[in-house]
């Protein structure tokens, strides 16, 4: 990458999503695949992968929505959790936001929001 405050953003936002509690194991791993390749002959590809993976797994707002109303939801979030993120989801889909604002999701997004920058 050319641009070292791009290259400083992406690393930093990637390391957060890596580090994020809801993200899953594959996520975690393209992240860590693209934070060691930067720099190198395998950056590109591994820009590419990341961004797919991203786009993958950042949720919109009604998928959330839908997630968190599934049966096992509680189940696997725990109650009080899915009954917090929930009620919060529909505050901000009230408000039109359009996107998941878990640890995980919120900076991937802003990657993605980026992503031409990347590739």
């Amino acid at each position: 990458m050319k641009n070292p405050a791009a290259e400083q953003f992406f690393k930093d936002k990637v390391t957060e999503v890596m580090n994020a509690s809801h993200a899953n194991i594959h996520l975690k791993r393209a992240c860590k695949l693209w934070l060691d390749a930067v720099g190198t002959d395998k950056e590109e590809e591994m820009s590419k992968k990341l961004i797919a993976r991203l786009e993958g797994d950042v949720l919109p707002m009604d998928e959330l929505i839908w997630l968190l109303n599934l049966p096992g939801a509680k189940a696997h979030f725990g109650e009080e959790m899915v009954k917090a993120f929930l009620k919060e989801a529909e505050e901000r889909s009230a408000k039109g936001e359009q996107w998941c604002f878990c640890d995980a999701c919120a900076p991937g997004r802003q990657i993605l929001d980026r992503k031409d920058e990347l590739v």
